[in-house]
């Protein structure tokens, strides 16, 4: 399908450029119309990801983001050779030195602070907290520059194929992608599409927002986030499979398999209630509580 266009006129400059997300977000946004600043710490790969753009005045730069000196550097050649800043920067330079955090040196982690400022994993105590700094980050810039029109966002992607899971075994990734609702690792491409989204006008209520793209990698149900039901001591209940999953239960609400019934557990506090109260009973982790008797 062809692209929209929704950025003609538009002029993008994309940190970690090189490869990975940030070569897809770099294709996306120029077939969307941009003009894209490629900038990369590996020069090479920047000018790989400039030669694969479609036709227009893309150029590609080399900058280590973890200096800020580098940084001011490149936003001055930006300025410089299109005669106006960009309108659009996505950040998606990012290294990983993984350790667990009793052997993480300082030098190892403030490098990952450096260039990255998920939900943790282990071995990446530097980046988990690189990344949940991102967020406060763009949270605090979204607030700030709002006043400006300017909005601010972060898309929080999940396991993507990138130059960062090269270094996985594949019987790790086959893991990973078993724990995706979806069933597969993500794309680079799903992760541009959303930057792409974003970086519209299409988004233009849209700021200081955490945006997963995650195959459903986090999404927890009720039966799980709620705390044991409280049983009557009347009902005998089985001992619940090492490995339940919940189904459905009464007023839509999820119910582990183990729980007892709507009927059985009503009949058991009707037995229990005071005079003048019912004791109601709520299957699948809601507990019992009083209710004045109509």
């Amino acid at each position: 399908m062809a692209a929209s266009l929704r950025l003609r006129g538009s002029l993008a400059l994309v940190t970690g450029g090189g490869s990975g997300i940030g070569r897809a977000v770099c294709a996306r946004l120029a077939r969307e119309g941009a003009l894209v600043a490629v900038a990369d710490c590996n020069e090479a790969g920047a000018a790989e990801t400039l030669r694969g753009l479609p036709a227009g005045d893309h150029q590609a730069w080399g900058v280590d983001v973890g200096c800020s000196e580098g940084v001011a550097g490149l936003v001055g050649r930006v300025q410089t050779h299109y005669s106006r800043p960009a309108t659009i920067c996505v950040n998606c330079a990012g290294i990983t030195t993984d350790e667990f955090l009793l052997k993480q040196t300082e030098e190892a982690f403030d490098a990952v602070l450096r260039v990255n400022l998920k939900v943790g994993n282990l071995g990446q105590v530097n980046y988990a907290a690189s990344k949940a700094g991102v967020e406060a980050l763009t949270k605090t810039a979204a607030k700030e520059l709002a006043r400006y029109g300017i909005r601010c966002n972060t898309v929080l992607p999940g396991f993507v194929r990138s130059p960062m899971t090269d270094k996985v075994p594949q019987k790790v990734l086959d893991k990973f992608a078993a724990m995706v609702p979806l069933g597969r690792l993500g794309e680079p491409e799903d992760v541009a599409d959303v930057c792409a989204f974003l970086a519209s006008d299409e988004s233009r209520y849209i700021t200081g927002a955490s945006v997963e793209v995650t195959g459903g990698l986090f999404i927890l149900t009720r039966a799980f986030l709620e705390p044991p039901h409280t049983h009557p001591p009347e009902l005998t209940l089985p001992e619940p499979p090492r490995e339940a999953v919940g189904t459905a239960g009464t007023r839509g609400r999820s119910r582990p398999p183990w729980a007892p019934s709507w009927e059985a557990c009503q009949e058991s506090c009707k037995k229990r209630s005071a005079p003048g109260q019912d004791l109601r009973c709520h299957p699948g982790g809601g507990g019992s509580a009083l209710h004045p008797r109509a």
